[in-house]
C-alpha cells in the first residue's frame, strides 16, 4: 500500500516506527501490534533519510533535490515546522552561483548526524565539507572545509557521541575515520579505514566500521574511541560479498555486546544476509 522505503528509525521507547518512503509518503508504526497508526504524504519524492528527535514526536527528514533541505516534521500534526540549509539572498544568486559544479555540491549532502539532544545537525556536502547547524536558529559553523576533489560524496557516515561533544565521521577519498571535537572544532584522533558505514556504541565509547581494500575481502572492525590503534576485526567477507555505498550499515545493540551489519551487496547468486556479531568484552 505504499512504495519502497528509503529510511526509518525507531522512538527511544522502542514502541512507535516512523519510515519515509519514496514516494513521500511517512508512516508512523506501532511496534507492539504492527499496526499502521498515521500516514502523511510530502513531497519529498525519492530518496530521504530519517531520524527521529528525543522527544519522539518530531522527525528530521533529508529532502532530495537542488538545492537539498532537512525538515523539522511534527508527527501529531504532519506538518513542517522549521527547514535547516542554506538561505539565498535571491533567487539570481542560487540560479548564477549553484546550479553547477562545483558551487552545486555545496547546497547536496552525503550524510548527516542529529546530536543526541537534537539541537545541533553535523553534514557533510557532496563537496566533503563538514559542519554544524544550530537548529534552534539555522546558524553554522565549518568544522571541516570542502576537498579538493568536488563532488565525491566521500564522507559517507557520521554519528555524534552521546555526550554530543565528539563528532566521527569517515572519509573515503582521504580513506580514514575522523575524530573531532565539536566545541573546539579541532581533530582529536584518526585511523586509516575505507569504511562505507559508522557505528557507535550507546555510551559513545566503542566505534565500529567497514573497511574495504582493493582486491582484498572487506572487514568489520571494532575498537574503543580513545584508542582506534587497539582495533579487532569482528568479520571477515566472503568473496561473494562487497559493501554498498551509502546502503551497508552497522549499529550496536542497545546493550553495547553486540553489532547488527545489514546492506551487503551479493553477487554469484549468493544469499543476502544480516549479521549479528559479539562484541569482545
Amino acid at each position: 500500500f505504499t512504495d519502497y522505503v528509503s529510511g526509518a528509525a525507531f522512538t527511544t521507547d522502542s514502541r512507535r516506527l516512523v519510515s519515509v518512503h519514496m514516494n513521500g509518503d511517512v508512516n508512523i508504526w506501532d511496534v507492539p501490534s504492527l499496526k499502521l497508526v498515521k500516514t502523511y504524504q510530502t513531497l519529498l519524492i525519492g530518496n530521504s533519510l530519517l531520524s527521529i528527535f528525543p522527544d519522539n514526536r518530531r522527525i528530521l527528514l533529508m529532502s532530495g533535490g537542488i538545492p537539498q533541505r532537512f525538515l523539522v516534521v511534527d508527527t501529531q500534526t504532519g506538518a513542517i515546522t522549521k527547514s535547516i540549509g542554506k538561505h539565498f539572498d535571491s533567487f539570481m544568486e542560487f540560479q548564477t552561483k549553484y546550479t553547477q559544479f562545483p558551487d552545486m555540491g555545496d547546497i547536496q549532502f552525503a550524510s548527516y548526524a542529529l546530536s543526541p539532544d537534537g539541537k545541533q545537525l553535523a553534514t557533510a556536502t557532496a563537496n566533503d565539507e563538514v559542519g554544524i547547524w544550530q537548529i534552534a536558529d539555522n546558524t553554522y559553523q565549518q568544522l571541516q572545509p570542502a576537498g579538493e576533489q568536488y563532488g565525491s560524496f566521500a564522507i559517507r557516515s557520521m554519528a555524534f557521541t552521546k555526550d554530543g561533544k565528539t563528532l566521527v565521521f569517515s572519509n573515503t577519498r582521504d580513506k580514514k575515520i575522523h575524530v573531532w571535537d565539536v566545541a573546539s572544532k579541532s581533530e582529536k584522533a584518526s585511523v586509516d579505514a575505507v569504511a562505507e558505514a559508522i557505528g557507535l556504541s550507546p555510551d559513545g565509547k566503542m566505534l565500529v566500521w567497514t573497511n574495504r581494500v582493493q582486491d582484498q575481502p572487506g572487514t568489520i572492525s571494532v575498537a574503543p574511541l580513545d584508542a582506534l590503534d587497539q582495533a579487532k576485526v569482528l568479520l571477515t567477507l566472503a568473496k561473494d560479498y562487497k559493501f554498498g555505498p551509502r546502503m551497508t550499515s552497522v549499529r550496536f545493540m542497545p546493550d553495547g555486546k553486540q553489532v547488527v551489519v545489514s546492506g551487503l551487496f551479493a553477487s554469484n547468486e549468493a544469499p543476502n544476509q544480516i549479521y549479528v556479531l559479539d562484541v569482545p568484552s
